[in-house]
């Protein structure tokens, strides 16, 4: 029940949620960068502190990047 009313909440279907789109809402990418400047800035001056697999999402991280075998 919680995820179908959650769901309703964020829908773009006027008949479910009246309120501003789902798109008005998101953030732009110079907020995202603004936001993890100083992040960006430490992983250009130390690039060993950030290996590849450190900056990738974990659901990429755990089906691409990490040496283990997946059978």
């Amino acid at each position: 029940m919680q995820t179908f009313l959650t769901s309703q909440k964020y829908s773009d279907h006027t008949d479910f949620f009246s309120g501003n789109s789902i798109l008005e809402n998101l953030p732009s990418a110079s907020a995202l960068l603004n936001q993890n400047i100083n992040l960006i800035q430490e992983a250009l001056d130390f690039p060993d502190r950030f290996p590849y697999w450190k900056l990738v999402p974990n659901y990429v991280r755990g089906t691409y990047v990490d040496d283990r075998s997946t059978i």
